[in-house]
Formats: structure tokens, sequence, C-alpha cells
């Protein structure tokens, strides 16, 4: 079975968001370039993301997908199953290698 590509601001092109849940099985790259549109209209969008760059494309290098929300000024942490929230930085989240996936919150 095929399944149609689509972009999120192709079908919504302005989207008012106070909350993203990104949960799509290693394909997050793949979606920054319309995830940025909608971020930059949004300014006080929270984002839930589930991270695991060990089943990333092999051409995506993580810092540079982490990046693209430090340069829009978000701050990461780590959502732990405890109910911990805990802070972390791209250099660590960068460096992440495990197969299981970070819970992760962005906000500005």
């Amino acid at each position: 079975m095929t399944v149609e590509k689509g972009i999120l601001t192709d079908y919504l092109p302005n989207l008012k968001a106070d909350v993203i849940k990104i949960d799509i099985d290693g394909s997050e790259p793949l979606i920054m370039d319309s995830l940025c549109e909608v971020i930059d209209h949004n300014p006080g969008i929270l984002i839930f993301m589930e991270y695991c760059p060990k089943i990333w494309p092999v051409s995506y290098e993580p810092m540079s997908v982490l990046r693209r929300f430090t340069d829009r000024g978000f701050r990461f942490h780590i959502l732990h199953d405890d109910g911990r929230i805990v802070e972390t930085n791209i250099a660590e989240l960068a460096a992440h290698s495990a197969v299981e996936h970070l819970d992760l919150l962005l906000f500005r």
C-alpha cells in the first residue's frame, strides 16, 4: 500500500496552532520546511515531539535539524515517564544514539 504525501501547509496555509504533536516514526527531518512555516506564524506554539535520530534517514544530521528550532528561540525539555521535565540542549540531544525515542517539549 502506498500513502500519498501531503504537506500540512498545502492544506492549511493559514494554520493557527497553540500545540503541535510530532510522532512520525523517523520522518521528522522531512517535515521541517513545512513545520517551520507553521512555527513562524505561531509565536506562542508548544511542540511535543518524539525524538530518535537513530531512525532518521542517514542524510540528516541531528544538529542541523535541532538548530532550526534553536534559531527560532526554542528550548528543549525531556519529558520523563515518571513526570519529571528536564531541560536539555542540542549538544546533548545530538549525542543521543539509542534506538529508544525521547519525548521532548519545545517552547520559546
